[in-house]
């Protein structure tokens, strides 16, 4: 016997077929054997395993159900195509308007399209279906979901046992530096920037303007007393620290209170 099946959940028809024996639970069975290493035929129709895929994964009730059977094999294909023409292939995951692979110039046959549609159709569409096929989303429908969405996520983040768990998953990852954004992460991005520094204060014009910011007036306050300094070097000597380190203190990539002291 040649029969036409549905499998569908509570909110949607997935695929409809044309098989016989066991034919209807063959999708599923394969879905869940499904390997992504594995080589399969072109013509496997992987819009239905990978919505089956997301469904068991979201662990969503999927239901089969003969529609119509028969001992004719060409009244069950011609069955299968009204109904998926009903429906909407854009609708389902067919890939095709039926098990004849859509073919070019092929017509139904009409005694038994007029026979079998209404009945058939009734039983395979529910209604419900049927009231939205190609009605538009609605925005403002979308955004109360989205916003539903992101209340619950607030909620479950509110958790302090969620947030532990979570927490624990960046153990021990090392945070950046707060002050030192163009510090190297890692040794080839200090290598970048070193290279970068390098080739930028080989041009003159650089190297002038370096040296007329290093030579400017520089005031610096230790416990509250305000001292003057020439310039960066002779501050740097001042506070015996190199005058690389006080130049990024000037630009503020060094806490200047770390190092005790406060420019002006």
């Amino acid at each position: 016997m040649h029969y036409v099946y549905k499998i569908f959940t509570d909110d949607e028809i997935i695929y409809i077929g044309k098989g016989n024996g066991n034919r209807m639970y063959d999708h599923i069975k394969f879905a869940k054997k499904y390997n992504p290493k594995n080589s399969y035929p072109r013509s496997l129709n992987m819009k239905l395993i990978n919505k089956l895929l997301k469904l068991i994964s979201s662990e969503v009730e999927i239901f089969h159900e003969k529609l119509y059977e028969t001992s004719i094999e060409d009244d069950a294909y011609d069955v299968e195509e009204s109904i998926i023409d009903e429906i909407g292939l854009e609708n389902l995951t067919n890939l095709t308007r039926g098990g004849r692979g859509g073919r070019k110039g092929y017509k139904h046959s009409e005694v038994n399209a007029a026979k079998f549609r209404k009945t058939l159709i009734e039983k395979a569409v529910p209604a419900n279906i049927k009231a939205n096929k190609g009605k538009k989303k609605d925005p403002i429908k979308n955004k109360k979901q989205a916003d539903s969405a992101r209340i619950v996520q607030r909620e479950i983040l509110s958790s302090p046992e969620i947030r532990r768990k979570a927490a624990n998953t960046q153990r021990g990852v090392p945070c950046p530096q707060r002050g030192r954004p163009n510090v190297g992460k890692s040794n080839k991005h200090k290598q970048s920037l070193s290279i970068s520094a390098t080739n930028r204060f080989k041009d003159p014009v650089q190297r002038e303007n370096a040296a007329k910011k290093a030579s400017k007036e520089i005031g610096i306050v230790i416990n509250k007393v305000t001292h003057t300094f020439a310039s960066q070097k002779a501050a740097a000597a001042f506070l015996n620290i190199s005058e690389n380190k006080m130049s990024l203190a000037r630009a503020g990539r060094i806490d200047c209170n770390v190092l005790g002291f406060t420019i002006l």
